[in-house]
């Protein structure tokens, strides 16, 4: 599974670098079992000190060790569906702002052989949540990510915009080709935000709206990663009391129409909130 992989290269990365620090991660848990959760909350080692505003106060939405999905998998990014984040983001009591990201690859060749770009899809409030201010130009905004918004710009990484742009602030409107769709660049990050995945750098970010695989409303379309900011005064033991509450309404409207009947039966059941508790990852 691939949350299992994630654990186990996040434990390979604390071995070989002891400065990562301690990220809290919201877990969807939809174990299989009388005793499954469909929130818990674990501190996890999984991302580095993020070089972003407050990363205290960041914790990643996902599921727990020994879930059960059925759908599809498109990205390594794929903990969510839109479905699911269209409930996660309105979870408003315990945080101040939520947002989703989908890795992926871009081809930048326009004929030829490929040539890949490190890619992310990303909520029109992604880098506002994360405290990220541009280099140059500026970055999304809700208004960037909406139903039909065809190629509305993309925002490049310093690296990416010395190697491919020569670190020309006049490469600002210059357009690139990413699987042959045209999208101008509004925006460079500053050189110390490499995204939000430990190892994995980004190169070019668009909203999700740009998408085109037809996974905006899908239910076993499992595609997102999500990430919260918790409000002041809210603590782990404060967030896990509240998923606790707000679990069962989240999975009677996420629950997939496809779903055999003895699968609906084991999905809604999880709802319960038995076994919701903190733990470190590792544990038993």
């Amino acid at each position: 599974m691939a949350l299992t992989q994630d654990l186990r290269y996040a434990a390979r990365q604390l071995r070989a670098n002891p400065g990562f620090t301690t990220v809290a991660v919201l877990s969807l848990a939809l174990g299989v079992g009388a005793n499954s959760a469909i929130f818990q909350l674990v501190d996890a080692v999984r991302l580095r000190s993020l070089p972003v505003s407050n990363p205290q106060e960041l914790v990643t939405i996902d599921f727990a060790k020994n879930s059960s999905r059925s759908g599809s998998w498109s990205t390594r990014s794929a903990r969510l569906t839109s479905v699911l984040w269209d409930q996660v983001r309105g979870l408003t009591e315990p945080f101040s702002a939520t947002t989703a990201w989908s890795a992926t690859r871009f081809n930048l060749a326009q004929g030829g052989e490929a040539r890949y770009a490190e890619g992310q899809y990303v909520s029109g409030n992604f880098f506002s949540v994360l405290g990220v201010q541009p280099w140059i130009g500026r970055t999304f905004t809700a208004e960037d990510d909406r139903v039909g918004c065809g190629t509305p710009g993309a925002v490049v990484s310093h690296a990416f915009w010395q190697r491919e742009l020569g670190g020309d602030p006049s490469a600002l409107g210059r357009e690139l080709s990413l699987d042959g769709r045209r999208f101008a660049v509004i925006g460079v990050t500053p050189p110390q935000f490499f995204g939000v995945e430990v190892g994995n750098r980004f190169d070019v970010a668009v909203p999700l709206c740009s998408d085109l695989r037809d996974r905006a409303r899908s239910r076993t379309q499992w595609w997102l990663s999500a990430m919260g900011r918790m409000k002041p005064g809210w603590t782990e033991q404060r967030v896990t009391n509240y998923l606790k509450s707000v679990s069962p309404a989240i999975m009677e409207a996420s629950l997939p129409p496809s779903y055999r009947p003895d699968q609906a039966k084991r999905f809604l059941e999880q709802a319960d909130g038995r076994g919701i508790g903190g733990r470190s990852v590792g544990t038993a």
